[in-house]
């Protein structure tokens, strides 16, 4: 098999080429907050761009196929009423009136591990079949390019990732809206989107989209998560525009209440986030968001993501990403989280991806260091639902936790 010709070791001596270090976000897990003094109110997030309708859609690959598009009804010629083009019935279809109701279902199971936690920080409900997701939006594009359009999204999920997508970042919004204590409920998602030829301006409350992960399970290769996504924030509050420069460079720059807030700045967030997006190439792609402040409960925070896409054949893409924070530490000075994580995902045919994961991350101030080796499969076994078994080995230096193996699977159904 091609993809098992390329061993990690040539993955690394091919980011050590690009010669890309950088990074994101505020959120540790769980192993570096016992080990740095922060609290979930420090916490951030990035899984995954994503995802359902990406504010920053950095790299179009198989890794975000899954989810059932928005169209714009000027691009279906509905204008002089229904055709087969719109549907004002089924979930999932666009009304006429470009009004999107649509959602997805994910259930999941996976060991605890070593050390009886799960995968990270994330799947923290280990030898249960659980409702990881159970995801529901309407949304209405403003497209852009050809004038003035609007738009709009409303997204509701329940489950187990529901405590892990609220507004832990502040006192408000859905921060409270836990079930016993695993599951939760929150709204991730309450925008209004402006379109203006080619300026897109979003203003509510939305995920974060940087990154090759984010928390909509549609927009992910895996079922587990990445360290660096973890530590991302999940959730944003505030403007954020998106101006196309030409056809492959788009910039990107706004305001947030920090992390992961909802509507009330309770600990007065402040934070500029911007970036740029473009082709460097016809086949690779190059993205770099950050975000400077005050994230709300930290301040003085810096943090950036790069990543870099690109084909290696026609069936295999390889992706690189960076992740960077600084921070003041309630340990030691400044605390820098650093991680560096690649993927490989080879189409063995329409309906069948294989992937492989392979991620370094380190607190610099703690010297404490994560490895985590994921091999997955993507099996889109209907239209709407896809299959995602994995292994996952996790490594730790200067943690005091044991090395680790865990097995993960889930179904993911959208609608």
């Amino acid at each position: 098999m091609r993809l098992l010709q390329i061993t990690l070791i040539n993955a690394l001596v091919l980011n050590l080429m690009l010669g890309t270090l950088s990074a994101q976000t505020l959120q540790q897990p769980q192993q570096i907050v016992a080990q740095s003094g922060t609290n979930r109110q420090t916490e951030s997030a990035l899984p995954t761009k994503p995802d359902p309708e990406q504010e920053i859609d950095v790299v179009s690959a198989r890794l975000n196929q899954d989810e059932p598009p928005i169209v714009s009804p000027s691009d279906l010629g509905v204008a002089e009423g229904c055709d087969t083009a719109c549907d004002s019935k089924t979930l999932g279809k666009e009304s006429c009136s470009g009004i999107t109701v649509g959602g997805w279902t994910q259930l999941g199971y996976h060991t605890q591990g070593a050390n009886g936690l799960g995968q990270g920080a994330i799947n923290t409900y280990p030898n249960h079949f659980q409702v990881q997701q159970q995801w529901l939006y309407v949304a209405k594009d403003a497209v852009r390019g050809d004038g003035f359009d609007w738009g709009f999204r409303f997204d509701y999920v329940y489950g187990t990732d529901g405590q892990d997508v609220q507004a832990f970042g502040g006192l408000d919004w859905d921060n409270a809206w836990d079930q016993g204590g695993n599951y939760g409920h929150a709204i991730p998602q309450l925008y209004l989107e402006l379109a203006y030829n080619e300026l897109n301006v979003k203003l509510g409350h939305f995920v974060n989209n940087a990154g090759l992960e984010s928390m909509p399970a549609t927009g992910n290769a895996f079922y587990s998560h990445s360290y660096a996504m973890t530590v991302q924030p999940r959730t944003y509050t505030g403007v954020v525009a998106d101006y196309a420069l030409t056809d492959s460079m788009s910039v990107i720059a706004g305001w947030v209440e920090g992390w992961n807030s909802g509507f009330s700045d309770a600990f007065n967030g402040n934070m500029f986030i911007g970036g740029v997006e473009t082709q460097l190439t016809d086949a690779i792609s190059f993205s770099y968001i950050a975000t400077a402040g005050d994230a709300g409960a930290v301040n003085d925070v810096y943090s950036h993501t790069i990543v870099i896409g690109m084909p290696l054949n026609e069936r295999l893409d390889y992706f690189l990403q960076t992740d960077l924070i600084s921070m003041p530490s309630a340990v030691a000075g400044d605390d820098t989280l650093v991680g560096i994580t690649q993927y490989l995902n080879y189409a063995v045919q329409d309906s069948l991806d294989l992937g492989v994961r392979f991620e370094w991350f380190e607190g610099v101030t703690t010297g404490q260091q994560f490895y985590d080796l994921t091999v997955g499969a993507q099996a889109r076994i209907a239209p709407r639902l896809v299959v995602r078994p994995e292994v996952r080995w996790d490594f730790f230096h200067g943690t005091g936790m044991s090395d680790s193996t865990t097995f993960g699977i889930d179904a993911v159904l959208s609608y």
